[in-house]
């Protein structure tokens, strides 16, 4: 140690000095053992008192920081005590001796240069037989007053922000000074500010009124009771902002000798949240533990070893177990044989940690031996170190759900085998896109469902254009107004690229966002529908119609029945003369021409709506038809004032075409009389033309032509353009309906056109090859020249039941000179041609008394086959015509029958 100056020697004996001894033990009697080898830190002193409070330095390296020290003449280190030191180390020995125990304090000082500084100095007061000897002070090195407030001031810091963090405050209490201090996180945990309020008055206005009697009553018990300690103590408080807050306080007293407490300091810590929380933990544990005892599924907890540690009740209900047999059981024990290995093989997968948890279905077995099938959710339980403490499983009995599983699964695959084979068109439809999700056969089929995969296809891409917003409108609805059965009709694009209509019922789930839809395709019932409506609304119009028309065929027939009957009454009046007679026999004559134009097209329109006509094509020379209808009519229409005239495309006389000669001979005839009827005055021209690949007949004439708004009926049965009772016009109305018909039975066509000139142009246009052009191969006899070329006289024999008839024949054959004999049914005509080897022809009435003609006929060809028997008919049906060929007749003329179509007849069989 470095030498210092020695000191004044004139020191005042009141400052004690300290002296340092190297060797203590051998001045203080008590010095502890432990001391003497007790290696003592450069930066703490040990300073021993006797009894007498002479202070010996145990080691002067130890003290070394409190400078100031020299050596004395003896060579024994000193240094002075100041009077402020001295009596704060003698006050701590007194304390010490007095309190029987150790003191702490920190003692503030000044070294002989002037600084100030803090030891923190214990003093430990050393008793021997009950009698105080001496203490020990230890004094640890000192820091100068701003180090050491420096260093205060950030420990300080450092407790405040560790008790704000624990919610943790401090408190003292001094009972003598009556003075309570608190913490700044004291306060805090009351909803205070340091200083806005008294302790005292925050503590007992904020302690919970459920709360205060016990908590007095507990200090009051112990310091009764002389505890110094003051263990841990929950209690509420009401903060300042009305909130409850848990809390949690502990301290200590201080007794002075009379036992009365002086003094007590403690720690009080805001311990809400934690006792919320356990609070809240427990609860929780409670109804765990209530879930798990009342729950419907079994709950089991299994060992390492795979026994079954705990179960619930209901666990054991399904196993018909009790608890206290179920607990120390085999879990694989409960397993159903086939699935014991299985089971285990799992379980021993989540014990080793290869899979966290399970989930699977698994066959048990009961106590009973019935089984059950149970749904286990398995997993691991482990601790914070990852470590299996057991395997918890929950189990449900799922028997009755798997059967109706599997109940379901049957229905389901009814359901699938009903929409796979239905034959109704059947799908399931996205309720929010509107996309098609699923579609059966019998709708792929019908819609070529094969274009896009499942519910990518939205149905409105199926359907009619005007179409889509009904259907956009009827989903709108759905979504609105919740499940019911919808019903609309639609046309639906189907995989002929054709609209067919489809009828649905629709019905929508809200809850899963689909409608299911059945739909039938009734485009051919709509079709038949539409037909019906049709057909009745053209029966309706034909019975419209046919009432005109009976109506006026009433009166179009009477109109030359009066005529007729008029004119014969006429001409039995005696005295008329011969131009007279040859007048009245002409307008008979016209009558009876105008009675059997309309009969024959009664007969026509009935034919042709039965399906009775039949096309008899041959060799058909035009210009000889139309030459033949021109001499026919020219002299009527001269007589009504209007010039007919006749058009040929080729003059050359025979030009043939392969058609029906009277089918077009009837439309022209139609087409002349409509002509002549709808002309006042002016000219008809007809005639031919060639187009083509067809021949086209015209008409033409200069009438009043066709209004705009008959122009489409015209050609309609009983229709006529003038109708009503004071109808300029008369006629039934069958003509141009006749026409058309047989123009198409021909596979041609008939139309109309406005004429240049005023009027109208009919035209038919018929297929053809080509027109033939041959020459004249025949020529038509007339009366005289078929008598004359006759070979023989032929005798005739008439077989008539009507008088008139019979008359009538009588009277041509007579004019030719021809035999006639008559039989009046078929009975006397057989035995006539029996008996009379003369007969050379026969003209035979279908319809007669006793025996019928073709009876009669059979007859007479078994015993003369050669002779001709030619039918006589008011029956214009084909069948009846195809009878008489199979009946043997070898001909037939048709009544009424017309004196040269009779020549004609006759020149065939006159040899």
């Amino acid at each position: 140690m470095k030498e210092k100056k020695k000191k004044n020697q004139s020191l005042s004996h009141s400052r004690p000095i300290l002296i340092v001894h190297k060797n203590p033990e051998q001045y203080v009697s008590f010095v502890p053992s432990w001391l003497k080898d007790f290696a003592i830190p450069s930066e703490e002193a040990i300073f021993v008192f006797d009894k007498t409070k002479s202070v010996y330095l145990l080691s002067e390296e130890s003290v070394s920081w409190l400078n100031d020290l020299y050596y004395d003449e003896t060579g024994t280190i000193r240094f002075d005590i100041n009077s402020s030191l001295w009596n704060d180390i003698t006050m701590l020995m007194e304390q010490a001796r007095k309190g029987k125990k150790p003191v702490t304090r920190y003692i503030t000082f000044e070294d002989a240069s002037g600084r100030k500084l803090v030891a923190t100095t214990r003093m430990f007061p050393v008793f021997e037989g009950g009698s105080f000897s001496g203490a020990i002070c230890f004094m640890k090195n000192g820091k100068t007053i701003k180090e050491k407030e420096t260093h205060d001031e950030a420990k300080e810091k450092k407790l405040l922000e560790a008790q704000r963090i624990a919610h943790m405050g401090d408190w003292e209490n001094d009972v003598k000074a009556n003075r309570v201090i608190w913490s700044e996180e004291t306060y805090h945990i009351f909803g205070y500010l340091p200083g806005e309020k008294s302790p005292q008055d925050i503590f007992n206005d904020h302690l919970h009124p459920d709360d205060r009697e016990n908590y007095w009553k507990n200090i009051k018990e112990r310091l009764a009771s002389g505890q110094k300690k003051i263990p841990d103590y929950e209690f509420r408080i009401i903060n300042k902002q009305g909130e409850i807050r848990y809390c949690i306080a502990r301290g200590e007293f201080k007794y002075d000798e009379n036992g009365k407490p002086y003094y007590a300091f403690g720690t009080i810590q805001d311990i809400t949240e934690s006792t919320l929380l356990k609070k809240s933990l427990a609860e929780n544990e409670k109804k765990l533990r209530a879930i798990v005892e009342t729950s419907q599924v079994g709950i089991i907890l299994v060992n390492q070893n795979g026994i079954i540690t705990f179960s619930n009740d209901a666990m054991a209900e399904m196993l018909h177990m009790t608890i206290s047999e179920l607990v120390g059981t085999a879990y694989t024990d409960h397993l159903h044989p086939s699935e014991s290995d299985q089971g285990k093989e799992l379980m021993n997968k989540l014990i080793r940690g290869e899979t966290d948890r399970v989930l699977t279905e698994r066959h048990y077995i009961r106590k009973d031996g019935s089984d059950f099938w149970g749904l286990l959710s398995g997993k691991r339980l482990t601790d914070d170190q990852g470590n299996l403490t057991s395997l918890v499983g929950v189990i449900m009995d799922i028997s009755e759900q798997k059967a109706i599983l599997q109940a379901l699964q049957k229905s389901e695959e009814k359901f699938r085998s009903v929409f796979e084979m239905s034959l109704n068109l059947i799908c399931i439809i996205d309720l929010n896109h509107l996309t098609l999700l699923h579609t059966n056969p019998a709708f792929n089929e019908m819609a070529g469902k094969a274009r896009e995969p499942e519910g990518e296809d939205s149905i409105l891409n199926f359907l009619h254009p005007d179409d889509k917003q009904k259907m956009i409108e009827l989903f709108d609805k759905v979504l609105r107004k919740g499940n019911c059965v919808y019903h609309l009709e639609n046309r639906f694009l189907a995989k002929d690229d054709q609209f067919h209509i489809l009828d649905w019922n629709i019905k929508p789930d809200l809850l899963s966002g689909l409608a299911y839809a059945i739909a039938n395709d009734i485009t051919e019932l709509k079709s038949y529908q539409n037909s019906l409506i049709e057909a009745k609304e053209q029966a309706e119009e034909n019975d419209r119609l046919k009432s005109a028309f009976l109506a006026n065929m009433s009166h179009e027939i009477r109109t030359p029945l009066n005529g007729i009957i008029g004119f014969s009454e006429l001409l039995c009046h005696p005295g008329i003369d011969e131009a007279t007679r040859t007048e009245y026999v002409e307008i008979l004559n016209t009558c009876s021409q105008q009675l059997i134009s309309i009969i024959e097209n009664i007969l026509d329109i009935s034919k042709i709506e039965t399906g009775q006509v039949k096309i008899k094509k041959t060799q058909v020379n035009i210009n000889e038809l139309l030459k033949d209808l021109y001499t026919s009519y020219e002299k009527y229409f001269e007589k009504n004032g209007i010039d007919l005239r006749l058009s040929l495309y080729q003059s050359d006389p025979d030009c043939f075409i392969y058609s029906d000669e009277t089918k077009i001979r009837k439309i022209i005839t139609h087409l002349l009389e409509n002509a002549l009827k709808f002309t006042p005055k002016g000219y008809v021209t007809f005639g031919w033309t060639l187009q083509k690949h067809c021949i086209e007949f015209f008409v033409q004439d200069t009438g009043v032509g066709i209004p705009e708004n008959s122009k489409q009926q015209i050609f309609e049965k009983f229709y006529q353009a003038d109708a009503g009772i004071t109808r300029t016009y008369s006629g039934l109305g069958l003509g141009l309906s006749i026409s058309k018909s047989y123009a198409g039975m021909l596979g041609g066509k008939i139309r109309h056109e406005p004429y240049a000139k005023g009027g109208t142009v009919f035209l038919l246009s018929l297929p053809i090859e080509d027109v033939t052009i041959k020459k004249r191969f025949t020529a038509q006899n007339t009366v005289s020249e078929l008598y004359r070329n006759s070979r023989k006289e032929l005798n005739v024999l008439i077989v008539e039941d009507e008088e008139a008839n019979l008359r009538f024949l009588e009277e041509v054959f007579k004019q030719i000179n021809l035999s006639v004999l008559k039989a009046f049914n078929g009975l006397e005509a057989v035995e006539m041609c029996k008996k009379d080897a003369r007969i050379d022809l026969v003209l035979m009435d279908l319809k007669m008394p006793v025996m019928d003609g073709f009876e009669a006929t059979s007859q007479i060809k078994k015993m003369r086959p050669g002779l001709p028997v030619i039918a006589q008919t008011a029956f214009s049906d084909q069948n009846i015509r195809e009878n008489l060929n199979s009946a043997g007749f070898d001909g037939y003329l048709e009544k009424p029958i017309r004196i040269q179509a009779l020549f004609d007849l006759i020149k065939r069989y006159s040899g």
